[in-house]
């Protein structure tokens, strides 16, 4: 990759980032067929029906874009989407990753209750489990 691209990957995660200022033209349609010549090149599948698309921008008005297609597949623009267990959004707001931690703590909470209940342990025996009831 070259000009203002990043390439992330961790796993068999791989994030393309185009960084834009005011008045440039975005070539992430070049990069992103640059990489797809690249794992086909060597023997990997890019799954694009799993490939996203999300714009970061600080601006008022988001810039003019063209929509993706690697490989004659169209990529899916979204608004959030989760990457290594963060939800990120445009505006890089954390409501939504937010919304996320607090509702896996609920699903954890009530799992642990039912746990204690299942194994018959009373509250009064084990007083760190008391809040949970």
């Amino acid at each position: 990759m070259h000009g203002n691209f990043h390439l992330i990957k961790y796993a068999d995660d791989t994030v393309l980032i185009e960084l834009l200022s005011n008045g440039d033209i975005s070539n992430m349609s070049h990069a992103a067929t640059e990489l797809a010549g690249w794992c086909t090149d060597n023997d990997l599948i890019l799954n694009v029906s799993k490939t996203k698309e999300l714009m970061l921008c600080n601006l008022r008005d988001n810039p003019v874009h063209c929509n993706l297609n690697i490989n004659g597949n169209d990529v899916e623009q979204v608004e959030s989407f989760k990457y290594l267990g963060t939800v990120l959004d445009q505006k890089l707001r954390f409501n939504e990753n937010t919304a996320e931690v607090i509702k896996k703590s609920l699903q954890e909470t009530v799992y642990n209750e039912k746990t204690v209940r299942y194994a018959h342990i009373s509250p009064t025996t084990y007083p760190v489990l008391h809040h949970i009831y």
